[in-house]
């Protein structure tokens, strides 16, 4: 899982920088680039796409145990707790991971856009605009970085 971390952000910061904050070492990550996945990510790889097609047949209405049912009507045996697990793993490409962008949709409209009323739709995105670049991005506290601003947080991670 740490490596797979690494392995996403080596093109924005130094591998040597982010195995130092993760703890682990530099050999270790390499050794794992180039190691076969054993069978369990194989698995979860083949699961996967059986339940990112039965979300997608529903119209990305069903939820895990929904979903898990079509898995096991397929023909494949697994538990439930490994579909929870798959579909909520964050990683890009998973169509039903949209936690993040719920979470700030409703930041959007509890900070900045609601009670207000718009003269046309270009004043609106104007002020949805500015609020993401002006506020969002570079200031406002996020609690999933210890309540500080991205750029803060950014200096300190320079800085460490």
């Amino acid at each position: 899982m740490m490596f797979g971390f690494v392995a996403k952000h080596r093109e924005i910061w130094p591998v040597a920088l982010i195995c130092e904050t993760l703890g682990v070492s530099r050999s270790g990550f390499f050794a794992w680039l180039t190691r076969e996945p054993s069978n369990r990510p194989r698995r979860d790889e083949d699961l996967t796409q059986r339940i990112r097609r039965s979300f997608v047949d529903s119209d990305r209405t069903y939820g895990a145990r929904r979903v898990w049912h079509d898995v096991l009507a397929a023909g494949i045996s697994c538990g439930l707790h490994a579909v929870e697990r798959l579909m909520l793993l964050s990683r890009s490409g998973n169509v039903w991971d949209n936690a993040a962008m719920e979470s700030f949709f409703s930041s959007l409209k509890t900070e900045r856009t609601a009670g207000k009323v718009y003269r046309s739709r270009a004043a609106a995105k104007a002020d949805v605009i500015d609020y993401i670049e002006q506020f969002y991005n570079p200031r406002r506290r996020h609690s999933t970085l210890g309540y500080v601003g991205p750029m803060d947080f950014e200096k300190q991670t320079r800085l460490a």
